[in-house]
């Protein structure tokens, strides 16, 4: 076994260089930071509500995307809008490396990675 590999107690070989253990940590650590954030008092428990979870969706996106990169369009759009709070993406320049199909599909990876992640997050909490 390779010195970057890690074996859980489960006996699950990890990559610790993999989008998904990359976007596992990133999002953990955001999820404390929301977790610490304190909310005005003013506000209702349903207010409450939405804008943790508007900060949990932000938190999974922002993590998705720092563990991809600047190397898909999709990740770079959403890395520079929130660096720079732009509220129109049609500012960003975008470079054609590849195909808006295989631009697709990989969006659609990651949000299927995010999902894995975030439901063995839930069961592990579950427990």
């Amino acid at each position: 076994m390779s010195s970057s590999t890690t074996t859980t107690t489960s006996g699950v070989t990890l990559n610790p260089k993999s989008c998904r253990i990359k976007f596992a940590r990133r999002f953990l650590r955001s999820l404390a930071q929301i977790k610490k954030q304190k909310l005005p008092s003013s506000s209702s428990s349903e207010e409450e509500i939405r804008m943790r979870s508007k900060g949990i969706k932000m938190a999974a996106y922002y993590s998705m995307a720092r563990a991809v990169g600047p190397r898909m369009n999709w990740s770079r759009a959403f890395l520079f809008k929130l660096r720079n709070r732009v509220r129109h993406p049609k500012l960003v320049k975008r470079r054609r490396r590849k195909g808006l199909l295989e631009e697709t599909a990989h969006y659609i990876t990651c949000l299927s990675t995010q999902v894995k992640v975030m439901q063995a997050i839930a069961d592990h909490l579950s427990k």
